[in-house]
């Protein structure tokens, strides 16, 4: 086992670049933006950083070790982010984008995103996790503070550009959605980069029950996307 300094490559990553529709592994793919992915199945002999894993939610994300650079062509260069003693776990950030591919599926039986909270508000990651609780305890304790702006906080984007909305319904938490249409979350909300709404998000999931409650709130179903310019039904 070897030791490694700071700025150190600690391996690299080859891979193919794909769309995200033709991604023939998603457990070995890294998302590089909303259209594309790095694919490393075609590879799996020469990829021996297979074993690298991910900070995701609080208990795990300061404890990062590792950060990844996509270098042409094709490949991830890892390097040692702090000093590593030979032994303890390569710890790198691959992004909610990541996850959200590991959990993208066809056909009727679509495996759930794995939820990456690393960096949300508090009401986000609540959402996200499907943690009702949280919810009603954020929107309320800022209910009290900003009893006019209601609406304003419970539509708030993450970094990413994502609202709470969207993340209870990619993860199918119907009972969060429900809270927040209550509270007036905007059904209609897209994610800057894709053009997204919680309704296509919710139908690409198959989330039967979420996908009901978006539109009985009226969300558009006719509304389309920025990448394939697929309505939600298009994404069922």
């Amino acid at each position: 086992m070897r030791n490694f300094e700071p700025g150190d490559v600690v391996g690299q990553y080859k891979c193919v670049v794909l769309p995200i529709d033709e991604v023939s592994d998603a457990t070995r793919s890294w998302a590089l933006n909303a259209t594309h992915v790095c694919d490393g199945s075609f590879f799996p002999l020469n990829n021996p950083l297979a074993y690298v894993n991910s900070i995701a939610s609080d208990d795990t994300c300061n404890m990062q070790n590792v950060v990844y650079h996509f270098t042409l062509p094709e490949t991830i260069m890892y390097l040692a982010e702090t000093s590593i003693r030979g032994g303890e776990e390569l710890l790198v950030d691959y992004r909610k984008e990541f996850f959200h591919n590991l959990g993208s599926g066809t056909g009727k039986a679509r495996p759930a995103p794995l939820t990456y909270t690393c960096n949300m508000p508090l009401l986000h990651s609540a959402s996200a996790q499907g943690d009702t609780v949280i919810v009603h305890q954020v929107l309320a304790e800022f209910a009290m503070q900003h009893s006019q702006e209601r609406s304003k906080h419970v539509d708030a984007r993450a970094n990413d550009s994502w609202t709470a909305l969207m993340q209870a319904s990619l993860h199918g938490h119907q009972a969060v959605v429900d809270l927040l249409i209550h509270q007036g979350a905007d059904v209609d909300a897209t994610v800057e980069e894709t053009g997204r709404t919680s309704l296509h998000l919710a139908c690409k999931q198959g989330h039967v029950s979420v996908l009901w409650s978006l539109v009985a709130a009226r969300a558009t179903v006719g509304k389309t996307e920025n990448v394939h310019g697929a309505s939600p039904l298009l994404l069922t």
